[in-house]
């Protein structure tokens, strides 16, 4: 047995700006799901007056979660197998980096149309 989902009527918010970004960009639903046997609270979208971040609030999340006690074990190791203290850095820099990528990526179906994490997902592995 599928379950087929009903189309949802989505129109491009106009209006405010969100960190610099024209809400144009934004996404959002124009009919009211709330009656859905497939409506969640939880997993509702994030309607636009919400969504309150900016880049510098993701600049200083990615920056919080760079900087913790983790990263200076490794810097740690990574100088005790004979690295500097400048290598060490450029390395784990390099690694936060390299993780930040997919991140931004992940996190694009979340910003511009209010979805967690575990909504895309279902709707990516169906």
């Amino acid at each position: 047995m599928t379950m087929s989902n009903p189309p949802v009527a989505l129109s491009e918010a106009k209006g405010a700006t969100f960190g610099g970004a024209n809400s144009s960009e934004f996404v959002t639903t124009t009919e009211d799901l709330s009656q859905s046997p497939l409506w969640n609270p939880d997993l509702a979208p994030t309607s636009i007056d919400r969504r309150t971040w900016s880049t510098y609030n993701i600049a200083a999340l990615w920056i919080g979660m760079s900087v913790v006690i983790t990263t200076y074990t490794l810097a740690s190791g990574l100088m005790s197998q004979g690295m500097t203290w400048w290598q060490a850095m450029v390395t784990i820099l390099l690694g936060n980096t390299i993780v930040l990528i997919p991140m931004i990526l992940n996190a694009h179906a979340g910003t511009k149309y209010g979805i967690s994490f575990p909504v895309l997902c279902e709707r990516r592995l169906g």
